[in-house]
């Protein structure tokens, strides 16, 4: 019972809901409180999605893991759009020679 109470405290200082993440995810962290245990595993294998970055859009995400978060906004617009960090987006640089054709290629060569 310790142990809840302790895992508990930890979750309340970072735990904060979102009503666009949807109740799947927002009870996620909560799982270990959940006596039905059909949704307790259900709400168990979201959170180990939630740590490994699979939802990363879930503005919880952002709560527990923002150094992470924050760092996939530099590469995926969507996810920064989410989480309004579109200062942090990064385009990738464009290729010069993309959208050549290869017969162009060869007649250059010849």
């Amino acid at each position: 019972m310790k142990e809840l109470q302790d895992e508990l405290l930890r979750l309340a200082a970072t735990w904060r809901p979102n009503h666009d993440d949807g109740v799947q995810i927002t009870a996620a962290p909560l799982w270990r409180l959940f006596r039905h245990r059909p949704w307790q595993t259900v709400l168990r294998e979201t959170w180990e999605k939630l740590e490994k970055g699979d939802y990363d859009w879930a503005h919880l995400a952002m709560s527990y893991w923002p150094n992470r978060v924050r760092e996939k906004c530099r590469t995926d617009k969507s996810l920064a759009i989410a989480h309004d960090l579109e200062d942090l987006y990064e385009p990738p640089l464009e290729n010069p020679g993309a959208g050549r054709r290869g017969r162009k290629r060869e007649a250059e060569s010849s």
